[in-house]
């Protein structure tokens, strides 16, 4: 009975040790930025500091914890272990696609990105102006980062695709995606989820009746994930 106490107490710590350790290091990797808003990155080291403490006590023996505590402590670790980290790509766009954009409507008396800086602008801000009036942007210059989505349900025709990116308030159960039509004519071979950097003019394109920018590019680069690949304005 001692033996077994004595075991489960050992085992109890180290699990809790697995799951701080692995909590501190994925944070300071930026890849539990892929699940949450990067102003929450605190509330996680305050959360390792909870569980390395605890597993210090379980060692000593001022803590005792439950038997099915092992049991509860080995789900997280062996998902967290055996489920790599990514973050949200095309599949889940494609799903969002009735509501692609809606996360950056504004309306027209709400402030806009400075047209004179275009070059600068992410897709949330392309998305934004576009939900007011495409129109004022023909022209302009864009150089945008995002992964590619290649999906019928899109309707996007040869000779175009999609760059987006999802946009981050909390967590990734609220992320919105924003996505911006590019013309190129090797568009389509390129594979969902490629993260590439575009450069060109935008143009507009009449949809359904409904007017949407389009990047006509000049250059379409492949690129690393970024660290941080959601948008948090």
């Amino acid at each position: 009975m001692a033996l077994d106490t004595h075991l489960r107490r050992w085992s109890t710590m180290l699990l809790l040790f697995a799951l701080a350790g692995l909590l501190f290091v994925r944070t300071v990797m930026d890849q539990m930025g892929w699940y949450i808003h990067p102003r929450y990155q605190v509330l996680l080291y305050i959360c390792a500091g909870v569980l390395f403490v605890l597993a210090v006590m379980c060692a000593v023996g001022v803590v005792t914890l439950p038997r099915y505590a092992t049991r509860l402590l080995l789900i997280p670790v062996l998902l967290g272990l055996a489920v790599p980290p990514r973050p949200l790509g095309a599949d889940a766009l494609v799903q969002q696609s009735p509501t692609l954009n809606r996360v950056a409507q504004r309306t027209r008396e709400a402030p806009l990105p400075d047209v004179q800086t275009t070059h600068t602008w992410t897709l949330y801000d392309w998305a934004v102006v576009a939900s007011i009036d495409p129109a004022m942007v023909i022209d302009k210059r864009a150089d945008v980062e995002g992964f590619v989505v290649q999906n019928p349900a899109l309707n996007v025709p040869d000779g175009q695709f999609m760059v987006a990116r999802y946009v981050l308030n909390c967590c990734t159960a609220d992320a919105g995606g924003v996505g911006m039509r590019v013309a190129w004519s090797n568009g389509k071979s390129l594979p969902n989820d490629k993260w590439v950097r575009v450069q060109g003019t935008v143009q507009t394109i009449t949809i359904d009746g409904i007017e949407h920018p389009l990047l006509v590019a000049d250059s379409v680069r492949a690129i690393e994930v970024p660290n941080r690949p959601y948008l948090t304005p």
